[in-house]
């Protein structure tokens, strides 16, 4: 599933664990071929990893000028006209790793079988892309771009301060660029812990005869940051100016909401994420009364007034709700023993289609101001309406059924956990709010929260984030899943959820890769709607963030090539270096990645 990382000498260590086994078994292969067979083994795969480091190194050395007039594929190309000694050099390089990797890869498959995930899916009789990545500017009209997001001339101000704060800063990553490329509250953020780690070393420094070059280098940095938190205005805990990328996020995530769409939002910090939170929360309420006020032609207050009234009314179809849950059990037979729990699914059922954001959405509220009171008709018309997936609120609930059936053991915690957590209401903050872990709550202000937009990062209880793990992957809220890297890996939250936002990328590609594969499983909605995985990465053109997007997708490719990681890091230069490297292929990686599956 996700890159190829082992480098050769991991891999070999681990096919040496053989070793241990009794060989006295084996009649027809003796500890000696073993023996044999790992060495040349290990020959082959130490040729392959010198031609592709090589490789890399001499790619390294191209710019876009000596490669502007060539053919496509020119490096796989027996003449392709080329005068130029640095790209034939890497030409040379690049016939040099494709034939040791075909040698090394004839060996290596007798050990290894490594099967990639179809990347197209056949649905009714159609042939679909599996998933679909969108970068930078692309997040705001679903067509991915090689333009980063614009930092418009009213919000240019801190960004130029950062960039001009880089040049002078002594630190070998610039955090506080990264921090201020994922929110305003995240750069204030670590700018107040690195002032107080600055204050920590200055005690140490004062006995330090060689400190002060590093101490004008950050008095020559803090100028340049203290001038960009001046700039930034704090309301109640959040900054009043909206961020470029951070109100990026926020529309997206309300736009695929207000559709029926399930979002995932991975971010690094936990400012951003409780900024984050804050936001889409609060738009959300807003757009409830707004939409739910114009489908009743009727004000705010009074829309607020009737969704309240209709909730509470839809109680009292208590009956019709719980038969129609009860049909839909005895509609397959492997939903038979779900039965014993159709008490607790019609009431969760229940709680979920009388909150204002199911009825905001879903309900016909058009029709209902006209008959001024619920009914059967209005509820059946609910479940047969569709998200932006072409899929009905009933053949969701189907399909979260057919999910229990399959996960017998499982059945109680996440009805247990669908229990546990509150719908509660938008109109009554305390309610909502009383169901949120600390981390989650905004202490410099009190909130209309919104259950549907919940948070889980590393400040959130365990238990409270496996409560919302449970229930995102549920057709219940959460909705919108705002997480960090603690909700990156081995976790399932794809039954609902088709749509993910790397908010903060991250250096290494493997990261991006077990977030997106939390959607993309076994049984994800992908495959039961015939509608893609959309995979987003935003970041802001010609800042910190544009250098970390392209330093991660040159390392992208360069995983499937080389064995194990070996570009590092290590310092301003090392990033910039990397940020500016001509892109290495998507086809030239393919063509030099070890094809390990047993069916071609």
């Amino acid at each position: 599933a996700t890159p190829f990382q082992l480098s050769h000498y991991e891999l070999i260590s681990i096919l040496e664990r053989f070793k241990a086994i009794n060989w006295k078994t084996l009649s027809s292969y003796q500890r000696s071929d073993f023996d044999a067979d790992i060495k040349k083994l290990h020959k082959l795969l130490d040729e392959s990893q010198k031609n592709a480091i090589s490789l890399q190194r001499e790619w390294g050395q191209l710019t876009e000028a000596d490669i502007k007039e060539l053919p496509k594929k020119w490096w796989e190309q027996k003449d392709a006209g080329i005068t130029n000694p640095q790209v034939s050099t890497c030409k040379l390089a690049f016939q040099q790793t494709l034939s040791s990797v075909v040698e090394a890869q004839s060996e290596l498959k007798t050990w290894v079988i490594r099967h990639l995930r179809d990347r197209q899916i056949d649905f009714n009789k159609a042939v679909i892309q599996r998933r679909t990545v969108i970068e930078g500017a692309g997040i705001i009209n679903d067509i991915s771009s090689i333009e980063g997001l614009a930092v418009e001339k009213k919000d240019l101000y801190p960004f130029l301060l950062a960039a001009r704060a880089v040049t002078v800063s002594s630190e070998d990553r610039p955090v506080f660029a990264e921090g201020l490329a994922s929110s305003y509250e995240a750069f204030l953020d670590t700018r107040k812990n690195n002032l107080k780690a600055q204050d920590e070393e200055d005690i140490l420094d004062k006995t330090d005869l060689n400190s002060g070059k590093q101490n004008e280098d950050k008095q020559r940095t803090n100028f340049y940051l203290d001038q960009i938190e001046k700039s930034l205005e704090r309301t109640e805990g959040f900054i009043k100016f909206e961020h470029p990328k951070l109100s990026v996020t926020v529309d997206k995530a309300i736009g695929l909401w207000e559709k029926g769409e399930k979002v995932l939002i991975f971010c690094h910090y936990y400012q951003t994420g409780r900024t984050l939170r804050h936001n889409i929360s609060m738009r959300i309420n807003q757009l409830i009364l707004k939409s739910s006020a114009n489908k009743m032609n009727c004000s705010d207050d009074e829309a607020k007034a009737r969704l309240l009234a209709l909730g509470q009314s839809i109680d009292k179809q208590k009956k019709y709700i719980d038969n129609y849950v009860l049909s839909l059990l005895k509609s397959q037979t492997h939903f038979f023993e779900l039965i014993p729990f159709q008490d607790k699914l019609g009431k969760i059922v229940r709680r979920m289609i009388r909150t204002p954001n199911f009825l905001s959405r879903f309900y016909p509220l058009d029709e209902y101001v006209k008959k001024s009171e619920p009914s059967v008709e209005l509820l059946q018309k609910s479940f047969k309406k569709m998200d932006s997936s072409k899929m009905t609120v009933e053949q969701i609930i189907l399909n979260f059924f057919d999910f229990l059936s399959r996960k017998s053991k499982n059945i109680e915690k996440y009805l247990t956990a669908l229990e546990k957590i509150k719908t509660g209401s938008i109109f009554h903050a305390d309610e909502v709010e009383d169901d949120f872990d600390e981390a989650e709550k905004n202490p410099n202000t009190k909130e209309e929260s919104n259950s549907t937009v919940r948070l889980a990062n590393g400040t959130v209880t365990l238990e409270s984030r496996n409560q919302l793990m449970l229930a995102f992957n549920t057709p219940f809220i959460p909705d919108i899943l705002i997480a960090s890297s603690v909700m990156a890996e081995g976790i399932d939250l794809h039954l609902n959820c088709r749509y993910i936002i790397h908010h903060d990328l991250a250096w290494n590609p493997s990261t991006l890769e077990q977030r997106t594969g939390r959607i993309d499983r076994i049984g994800a909605k992908v495959e039961n709607c015939g509608e893609s995985i959309h995979s987003y990465l935003p970041y802001l053109a010609a800042t910190q963030d544009e250098k970390m997007f392209k330093v991660v997708m040159d390392r992208e490719r360069w995983f499937k090539v080389v064995m194990g990681d070996t570009v590092k890091i290590s310092s301003a230069l090392d990033m910039e270096k990397s940020a500016n490297r001509v892109k290495f292929p998507e086809e030239a990686a393919e063509k030099l990645m070890f094809k390990l599956q047993v069916v071609e």
